[in-house]
């Protein structure tokens, strides 16, 4: 059994949304209105502790999932642990608790955005480097099944010479979903981000050094989605994503693997690329001009 321990997020979607497929409800329990009604459905794992700045809260989630634990100090969640999950909280903020875990050698999974600034995103990075702390940051979108067989057979489509990827929300907080869905397809070698759209509105052209470009489009005021198209020499697709249950259990399995084999499942180079192409976009829209990464 891996043992994971939750840092923070126990009032927020994700921490729900993990605590219920890792653990599923607590016998008797039902999960509170609002709240995420998916069962048990990653095996061999359970959440044994929580923490939250809020205690009631880690205790509500306790209550509803089973969770063995509610700590009232951050560095135990890791006590009697394979791993920790530190949630996001809604506050951005989340990701300068994993600090400690990654200084103690605990694995650690750092829930997105890793953060919204490229320097606080490379001191995360150097430090599970220098501490040899395996550390993971991911949307779960990189893990949907409704491009598992693109990931596994890039070259279905042939080369792929352009993309769109669109989702509804904020620039860096929602849109590395679609970017996180298209990159775990495309891959890497970014090379410039312009951001032609507004406030709300954002349309981002980045070009890659191979020659294919993205259109990264997130809206604030379009319908709830998450739609990736591709277009190859050889055939396109168009994919949208629905299946929520699966990119999360995905997701966490690829955590408790981590924790076993002590291996980052993402190279580190790619999630800091995801976030510099954020943060440039971000530049881009306020300089009003394209932005080298």
């Amino acid at each position: 059994m891996i043992r994971l321990g939750l840092v923070g997020g126990a009032g927020a979607y994700h921490g729900r949304a993990f605590s219920a497929l890792i653990n599923g409800p607590a016998e008797g329990q039902a999960s509170p209105e609002g709240w995420p009604k998916y069962t048990a459905q990653v095996e061999g794992v359970r959440v044994v502790s929580v923490w939250d700045p809020d205690r009631g809260t880690a205790e509500a989630l306790a209550r509803a999932f089973g969770i063995e634990r509610v700590v009232g100090r951050m560095e135990d969640a890791a006590e009697g642990a394979d791993g920790v999950i530190v949630a996001d909280d809604m506050t951005k903020r989340h990701h300068f608790r994993a600090k400690p875990f990654l200084r103690a050698g605990v694995p650690t999974f750092i829930d997105k955005p890793l953060a919204s600034d490229v320097d606080e995103a490379t001191e995360l990075v150097d430090l599970a480097v220098k501490h040899g702390t395996p550390m993971m940051s991911a949307s779960s979108l990189r893990y949907a099944k409704e491009t598992e067989d693109l990931r596994g057979n890039p070259g279905a489509l042939g080369k792929v010479l352009a993309a769109t990827a669109v989702c509804r929300g904020e620039l860096i907080y929602y849109g590395i979903h679609p970017l996180e869905l298209a990159v775990s397809i495309l891959g890497t070698g970014a090379c410039a981000v312009h951001n032609v759209g507004r406030e709300g509105q954002n349309v981002v052209k980045i070009d890659y050094r191979d020659g294919k470009s993205l259109a990264l489009i997130v809206y604030a005021g379009i319908s709830y989605l998450f739609q990736l198209n591709l277009y190859g020499d050889k055939g396109w697709r168009q994919v949208v994503v629905t299946d929520s249950a699966a990119f999360y259990s995905n997701l966490l399995r690829k955590v408790a693997e981590m924790c076993v084999s002590r291996q980052p499942p993402i190279p580190y180079a790619e999630t800091l690329e995801i976030i510099k192409i954020l943060v440039a976009a971000q530049k881009s829209l306020y300089e009003e001009r394209k932005v080298m990464i």
